[in-house]
């Protein structure tokens, strides 16, 4: 079906390549492939464990002291994403996997920005990520920055405190 989404393939395919340049402990991996490919797709290293939204549901008060190391997990895989100029635009639970050593993996690539590759005339107005998560920059037609997804960290760092996000669903009508 999506064979010919031109717009779709390069998001697929620039997710693997976003983990196969940054390296970071906290950022999935690429998996490696021995076999010449004859198809357009991409496979990522497994990670055990949960999303932090999954984990969030079986810790009704989670205690700050995790949520903290958590935060500064992800935190630490914003920076090695920024540093290689990528934003993530799309920090949110479901996007971060929590692995039975307490050890987090940031996932999805699939609405980063790279700079050069898209100026940021062209990303104004665009709204990626989940709207829950998202910085309000994007509302008032900006291209996001290093802050917008460091934004979407402390918005995450919120919910994972208080199961609820900053500005509730009433965000999602903007």
């Amino acid at each position: 079906e999506l064979a010919d989404d031109n717009q779709y393939l390069e998001k697929l395919l620039r997710e693997e390549w976003i983990a196969n340049r940054v390296h970071s402990p906290f950022i999935m991996r690429a998996a490696q492939t021995e076999h010449q490919r004859t198809a357009i797709y991409s496979l990522f290293e497994y990670v055990p464990g949960q999303t932090l939204a999954d984990w969030r549901l079986t810790q009704p008060v989670p205690e700050l002291e995790t949520v903290l190391q958590i935060t500064e997990q992800i935190g630490k895989a914003l920076q090695a994403l920024h540093r290689a100029e990528i934003l993530h635009q799309d920090i949110r639970p479901q996007n971060v996997i929590l692995d039975p050593q307490g050890q987090i993996r940031v996932i999805d690539f699939g609405a980063a920005r790279l700079a050069g590759l898209q100026p940021d005339l062209e990303v104004a107005g665009d709204i990626p990520g989940t709207a829950l998560f998202t910085a309000p920059e994007y509302f008032t037609g900006q291209a996001g920055t290093a802050r917008s997804d460091l934004y979407a960290l402390a918005a995450l760092c919120y919910f994972l405190l208080t199961g609820q996000t900053p500005y509730g669903p009433d965000i999602a009508r903007c």
